[in-house]
């Protein structure tokens, strides 16, 4: 019955995306649920269409994985029923595995992107059983398996050289550290979850149960402050992709990427993630684009 649950929450909550994008003519890549591009009009359309395609089953995976209503066990046996659907070519042809048959049709396309699916799916399933995170070199390992495959899979897909992996690497987990920082109150309280290093609590006085509070105090906010310190120096390593990427349409979503990274991480020092989503305003995030999208075109 629970799995019933998630698969009707998810395909209402993908309905109603698609009909908002329809609606308001709103691109993909602008939808609310995403804080960074996901396959904008600036990429080739065959490999938006595959870009879209990784990302539906990624997406789900995530889902699976975050769905507080579903046992481990479940959500373990869910994701592997993905894995089957979209590598094994055994699924019972239900509607909740269609993202996994239609990703088949990637990897015919860019063979690397099985291993990086694989390798998504394994990250997944880590985070089935997460609790606490105890350092920060077991983060950044977490974030690698779980961020690093969607960048190298965009370099794949788009025939990039081998110079720009180092750096967008660097951008992914990044990206992912500040999904981690912006969620951190609900991921505790609802999932019982903390990706802040627990070594990191512990130094500055602080614990895991410190984020259930309505808001934080100012030992968990040096954590906060801490987080935010690496990942400015990721992302001023993944400034070093610019110059590297081939073709102005992928320059240019990285650097939009990039810049509004830039903007949430600067945000996040001023704002409390306690105490909600804790996103930058429509108008700085489309100053960000606009700067981003200008250094992308100038590289």
């Amino acid at each position: 019955m629970a799995q019933l649950v998630f698969c009707l929450k998810h395909a209402t909550h993908h309905f109603a995306r698609r009909t908002i994008s329809s609606d308001l003519a709103l691109p993909r890549y602008l939808l609310p649920a995403e804080n960074f591009p996901v396959a904008s009009l600036l990429l080739p359309s065959r490999t938006r269409s595959l870009v879209m395609r990784f990302y539906r089953l990624a997406r789900l995976a995530d889902d699976i994985a975050d769905e507080p209503g579903l046992a481990p066990a479940q959500r373990q046996d869910m994701l592997d029923a993905l894995e089957a659907a979209a590598f094994e070519g055994r699924d019972d042809a239900s509607v909740w595995t269609a993202p996994a048959r239609r990703f088949r049709t990637v990897t015919a396309e860019v063979p690397a992107a099985e291993g990086f699916m694989r390798e998504l799916l394994r990250a997944f399933r880590a985070d089935t059983l997460l609790g606490i995170i105890p350092d920060w070199d077991a983060l950044l390992s977490s974030c690698r398996q779980s961020a690093v495959p969607v960048g190298r899979f965009m370099l794949a897909a788009h025939n990039q050289p081998a110079e720009a992996v180092a750096p967008v690497d660097s951008l992914c987990i990044g990206l992912q550290l500040l999904n981690h920082l912006q969620d951190c109150g609900e991921d505790w309280r609802v999932r019982g979850r903390c990706y802040l290093p627990a070594s990191w609590l512990s130094e500055a006085g602080s614990s895991a149960e410190a984020l259930a509070a309505p808001e934080a105090d100012s030992k968990l906010r040096s954590v906060f402050t801490r987080l935010l310190d690496e990942i400015d120096r990721l992302l001023g390593e993944a400034a070093g992709m610019l110059p590297r990427l081939i073709g102005t349409g992928i320059r240019a979503e990285a650097a939009i990427t990039l810049y509004l990274a830039r903007e949430q991480a600067l945000h996040l020092r001023s704002v409390d993630p306690l105490k909600g989503k804790a996103k930058p305003g429509w108008w700085k995030s489309a100053f960000a684009t606009v700067k981003g999208l200008l250094a992308g075109l100038r590289a």
